[in-house]
């Protein structure tokens, strides 16, 4: 089965990339949101749930508050960009 990140990477680019990589973790119930621009565990999720090393990365570079257009410029999330791509 292809990797959803690579493929949506490929098709759209970053940004869409970096948006599966908030979604996925969201619909498994693995984070939540946090503060305005963050994201956070949610109470029943824990870090394991978050699996691909751009949803790592996301999470990560979202720990601080973040706008719309600042998450792929994060240097943590341009780093796990290269590496996918």
């Amino acid at each position: 089965m292809p990797d959803p990140y690579a493929v949506t990477l490929l098709r759209g680019g970053d940004r869409p990339a970096v948006t599966v990589a908030v979604v996925a973790p969201r619909l498994r119930g693995a984070v939540e949101a946090g503060r305005p621009g963050t994201l956070r565990e949610t109470a029943t999720g824990v870090a394991a749930s978050v699996r691909h090393p751009l949803e790592k990365a996301v999470r990560t570079g979202l720990y601080r508050p973040a706008g719309p257009s600042e998450p792929p410029v994060r240097a943590v999330v341009r780093r796990a960009l290269a590496r996918l791509r």
